[in-house]
């Protein structure tokens, strides 16, 4: 593994990330560690965005359309059954 080191580290930053390693039982470098490791494991919005979409299915705009209007209708038909229960109709 390599080394990674950090200057000028505001102390309220420092205090706040050794507090957060104690509660969690590890050293500061562990927690450091832990935390560079979950951010990195992130992918950003460029990484999603750029990915091959091989084996998605492509849709025309038209069946896009047709979805949305068929879940609106859906959730309008899903509110007026709930409607016309509470006013008991």
């Amino acid at each position: 593994m390599k080394a990674l080191q950090v200057r000028d580290v505001p102390e309220d930053v420092l205090r706040v990330l050794r507090v957060r390693a104690a509660e969690q039982g590890l050293s500061l470098s562990g927690y450091v560690l832990q935390v560079l490791r979950e951010h990195a494991a992130q992918p950003t919005i460029r990484e999603v965005v750029g990915r091959p979409r091989s084996g998605w299915a492509r849709a025309t705009r038209d069946e896009v359309v047709d979805a949305i209007r068929s879940g609106r209708e859906e959730r309008e038909e899903s509110w007026s059954h709930i409607a016309r229960a509470r006013h008991g109709r």
